[in-house]
């Protein structure tokens, strides 16, 4: 049977949703990251695609999909530089593919476990728990076995990167959890009581995670630029070494050809020799 105009701006509307959505999360969440690395101390596009696959349905993969690649081809650009494309072939589909693992069996495992009927959740604590630490266990581990795949992971740092994919994952689902259920899905309630033991020691801790990262980014960035400032002022000590050199090899040969008239072009190749190696 057709869809009616309406219907298809009704199908329409959740996917540009979550696509528009999706990519200013990420773009947002990549200015958090700590400089050399690429992990954000949290990604709110987890939150923002379980929930809405969880309101409209496994039909949102398309939109999962794309805001994914356009995430990472906007960070890319962002980058700047020449970026490998054969190995950007390879993460960027893997990481869409974790991404949509991630939403719609975090999606699938709410419906199972953590409903009580269509209009309550047993449990928001549950429910998050099943949408985050164990949906996002998917996207990280498919994230870090792409990045070792192409060579721009160590297997000395496979863990640490998981863990921090992880856990980015994890946080953005509990940053958006009581932010989008009453936008989106207002009918699917928990008591209030229940709401609040769950929510707010959860955005608490977020809080000072958040916190601390940002701390850790500032630090490390004065850091960098510390080093930056003693490399170059090593870098200007030894120009200056190497030029009052060349000005002191410069003045003997001129005062070595200025007291010699008849000096030949034997006599100048081995004065000057050693003052040119």
């Amino acid at each position: 049977m057709p869809q009616t105009p309406s219907g298809k701006t009704s199908s329409l509307l959740p996917q540009l949703l979550l696509l528009v959505g999706y990519v200013a999360l990420g773009v947002g969440a990549i200015q958090l990251a700590i400089p050399p690395n690429v992990a954000a101390p949290v990604w709110p596009a987890a939150g923002l695609t379980v929930l809405l696959v969880l309101r409209w349905g496994y039909r949102l993969w398309p939109a999962v999909v794309l805001g994914s690649v356009f995430t990472n081809l906007i960070d890319l650009m962002i980058q700047g530089g020449s970026p490998d494309w054969s190995a950007q072939q390879i993460l960027i589909p893997m990481i869409a593919l974790g991404t949509v693992l991630r939403s719609h069996l975090g999606a699938f495992v709410v419906r199972r476990w953590a409903w009580s009927d269509k209009r309550h959740m047993r449990s928001d604590l549950l429910a998050m728990l099943l949408a985050g630490p164990l949906a996002s266990v998917f996207s990280a581990t498919i994230g870090c076995m792409a990045l070792a795949a192409v060579g721009s992971l160590g297997s000395d740092g496979v863990l640490g990167s998981w863990l921090l994919w992880w856990l980015a994952d994890c946080i953005g689902v509990v940053v958006m959890w009581p932010i989008l259920v009453p936008l989106v899905w207002p009918e699917r309630r928990s008591p209030a009581r229940s709401w609040l033991l769950a929510t707010v020691p959860l955005v608490a801790t977020v809080v000072l995670v958040l916190v601390a990262f940002l701390a850790m980014r500032e630090q490390q960035n004065r850091a960098q630029l510390s080093e930056l400032r003693d490399t170059a002022q090593r870098m200007a000590r030894s120009l200056q070494t190497g030029l009052r050199l060349q000005q002191e090899a410069l003045r003997a040969t001129v005062s070595f050809v200025s007291t010699n008239e008849n000096v030949n072009a034997h006599d100048f190749k081995r004065f000057t020799r050693p003052l040119l190696q």
